[in-house]
Formats: structure tokens, C-alpha cells, sequence
């Protein structure tokens, strides 16, 4: 059975969160953002914590640890919010099997566990910038701006991300964000640079200082990226965790 959880139920899942930092750390950090009330954040638990499952709007967040898949893949396909599902590959690809005409991308994530010497040159780096500086150099998101603050600022204000940012000549050129932080991990996502500025080691110091901090306040920093990308990063001291999978409905891929 698949039941939604309050805060005190929530509070319980702080050992699990613990032993599976890194695979936890969007449902965790959404949690300590947002705690169980809100109408378009929800987190639930399968058979007393076989799976946790988080909607965040149209998103799915799954945990597996010994999930009924059949159940999982019923619940989302008659959720009618449902657009994304976000996950470990192994199980994300159990669950595709059961749902109809969806996308399953497959990339990995990796985790470093103490910060890299930078290589980089010295280079200044803001790390309490305006939020519309960091969209304005990301300029790939789907999200408009308002939707993107309000999520991204009250997670900055509740300690459950971070931004970063640097400018050459005043101008905003490079960004990156800790879009989830929770007690033991933090995601760096986001990094982006403006095309002519690219080649400069600015994306490799913003990943430095990212990791940097987290590692300093005794957290492991998570991140996802392509198999293509995977070298590059082992560069700056991430070693790869597991792979995991992104599962698009057809509603969601056709855009």
C-alpha cells in the first residue's frame, strides 16, 4: 500500500536518509524545504518504507528499497499530475516496462568524498548573487523565472541550496547551483557558462567551490551528468556512485 506521510512520520525516514546520503538527498532536501504540508509537494511511503516516493508538481522522486513495482507504476500512471520519474536505473527500467509510451534516459551520478586541489586560476566567485543572474546565464531552463525563484529562493533561505555565480567585467558569465541540500549530501547541478566564455576553467571553479563548501560542513557533493561527461569530472574528484534514470510520459516528451 501507498500512503502519504506528515512530518512526524517524515522525521522517521532520518536513518535511511542517512545510510543512503547521496541517493536521498532531493527527497531530503525537499523535506527539510517544505515538510509534508504543502498542495504541490507530497511524500509517501510504500508498504512501510519499501519505496519512498516525492511528487514535486508534475515530478517523481523514487527510493527503492524493495518496491512493488506494479504498485508504484499504477500509482503514477492514474496520477494525473504525473509527467516525470526520477530514480536509480535499475528500478526506473522495471517501472518503464509497466507504463505506456514514455522516454527512459539513462545517465549517472557521481559523488566526491574530499575536495580536489583546484587547478584553476584564481578567480572571484559570488556566492549570495541575484537569482535572476544565475537563470539569466542558465538560459536553457523550461521553467519561467517566477515559478524558478519561488523554489529556488525558499530553498536558499531554509539551508537546502545554494548559489554561485561569477562575472567578468560586472557582466554575469558563470553560474552553478546546490539545487538540493539535506543534512548529509548536497546536488551540484546547473553549471553553465556563456558560450564566449567557455574554455576558461570557470565551470571547473565553480564545481570546486561547491564541493569545497559541502565538504566542509561534512557532506558529500552529489552530481549527475552523461556518460560523456564522466572523465571530466573524475578530473575534480568525483569517482562514480550508480547510474540512474530519468523516465519522461509521453505527454512530457512530446512537449
Amino acid at each position: 500500500m501507498i500512503a502519504r506521510i506528515d512530518d512526524e512520520r517524515a522525521a522517521r525516514l532520518a536513518p535511511l536518509f542517512t545510510r543512503r546520503a547521496t541517493e536521498s538527498v532531493r527527497i531530503a532536501a525537499l523535506l527539510d524545504a517544505y515538510g509534508t504540508g504543502h498542495a504541490f509537494f507530497s511524500t509517501y511511503l510504500q508498504n512501510e518504507g519499501h519505496a519512498v516516493l516525492a511528487q514535486i508538481d508534475d515530478t517523481f522522486l523514487l527510493m527503492d528499497c524493495g518496491a512493488d513495482y506494479p504498485e508504484l507504476a499504477c500509482f503514477m500512471q492514474w496520477n494525473p499530475y504525473f509527467l516525470r520519474l526520477m530514480g536509480a536505473y535499475r528500478p526506473l527500467e522495471t517501472i518503464a516496462a509497466l507504463l505506456p509510451n514514455g522516454t527512459l534516459h539513462r545517465h549517472v551520478q557521481m559523488t566526491a568524498y574530499a575536495a580536489m586541489p583546484s587547478k584553476t586560476p584564481a578567480i572571484q566567485i559570488d556566492r549570495h548573487p541575484a537569482l535572476r543572474d544565475i537563470y539569466d546565464v542558465e538560459g536553457t531552463t523550461s521553467t519561467a523565472f517566477d515559478v524558478w525563484y519561488a523554489d529556488i529562493s525558499h530553498r536558499i533561505r531554509h539551508g537546502c541550496a545554494r548559489a554561485y555565480l561569477v562575472r567578468m567585467d560586472g557582466e554575469p558569465v558563470a553560474a552553478c547551483l546546490i539545487s538540493a541540500e539535506s543534512r548529509w549530501a548536497g546536488l551540484i547541478s546547473s553549471v553553465a557558462t556563456k558560450e564566449q566564455w567557455r574554455g576558461r576553467g570557470l565551470a571547473t571553479a565553480l564545481v570546486n567551490a561547491a564541493c569545497a563548501d559541502l565538504i566542509g560542513c561534512g557532506k558529500l557533493a552529489v552530481l549527475e551528468c552523461e556518460f560523456s561527461l564522466c572523465q571530466f569530472y573524475s578530473q575534480l574528484g568525483f569517482l562514480r556512485d550508480f547510474e540512474i534514470g530519468t523516465y519522461e510520459r509521453a505527454a512530457a516528451v512530446k512537449g
